[in-house]
């Protein structure tokens, strides 16, 4: 199959590499948008991440402690960072999903090509 390199021009050379560029920054974005994101701009008694830092006697008291309008607060935030996180994750997967159908005419030409220089 190395023989038939020799043959390729520059459009194959740039087919297939547009081909995997496309390919492989879609599952850049893919990752990107399911990659947990678990940073909290608070120290939260909502958030699984801040309540796990504690010991549960701290975290029963600071909960019991709580006053409504402290509660509220949290409850925001949380709502707040969710759907920024939220957003952030569609707004990936959207590109990823751009780049992969994008990807599927250069990806066509290029198996093509494969089965007519192996030949």
């Amino acid at each position: 199959a190395s023989a038939q390199l020799k043959c390729w021009n520059i459009w194959v050379y740039l087919c297939f590499g547009l081909t995997t560029l496309l390919l492989f920054s879609s599952l850049f974005f893919i990752y990107k948008s399911h990659y947990p994101k678990t940073s909290s701009p608070n120290t939260s008694l909502i958030y699984f991440g801040t309540i796990a830092t504690q010991k549960f006697d701290e975290f029963k008291k600071r909960t019991l402690d709580l006053k409504d309008e402290e509660y509220l607060d949290d409850l925001l935030c949380q709502v707040h960072v969710n759907s920024t996180i939220l957003a952030d994750k569609f707004s990936n997967f959207k590109i990823a999903l751009i780049l992969l159908a994008c990807s599927i005419i250069p990806w066509l030409i290029s198996i093509y090509l494969s089965h007519a220089y192996i030949k």
